[in-house]
Order: C-alpha cells, then structure tokens, then sequence
C-alpha cells in the first residue's frame, strides 16, 4: 500500500501480522484498523511515553515528536 498526499486509510484486520510504518509527518492524519499483533512503527524519530498521548476512551494517538508542547502527528 502507498500513501497519498491526502488523508489515508488502511484495514489491516483481515490477519497476520503486519507493520505500518513512516515518518511523523507521514503518519499524520492516518486512520488505521489494527490488530493486537499488528505494529505501527515511526521511522526517523526518537520519543518516549511523555511525547505519546493516548486518548482516553477511544484509540487516538498523538505524538509530539520534538517535545515544543504541540502534536506532530495525530493517528486514529
């Protein structure tokens, strides 16, 4: 699968384990249905859990990359 310019989506549900992976920049604004096996990996940037906000109640990410106090990437 290849990625656009646009907002992306990718259904990786059907089975195995599968890795989505990109930049932070290119992560942002994807929308991913993934399994507990699947994994989304961010290429070219180091955070820790403090940089990774997850949503209360639902499966939203957001990831400030450079620690300025603004997200970078928003995954849902």
């Amino acid at each position: 699968m290849t990625g656009s310019i646009a907002p992306d989506l990718y259904d990786l549900t059907a089975g195995g384990a599968n890795t989505v992976q990109g930049t932070v920049e290119q992560l942002d604004k994807i929308r991913l249905w993934l399994d507990t096996d699947d994994l989304l990996k961010v290429i070219d940037a180091t955070f820790n859990q403090e940089n990774l906000t997850v949503t209360q109640g639902s499966a939203i990410l957001e990831i400030d990359a450079n620690d300025d106090g603004e997200t970078d990437s928003t995954v849902t």
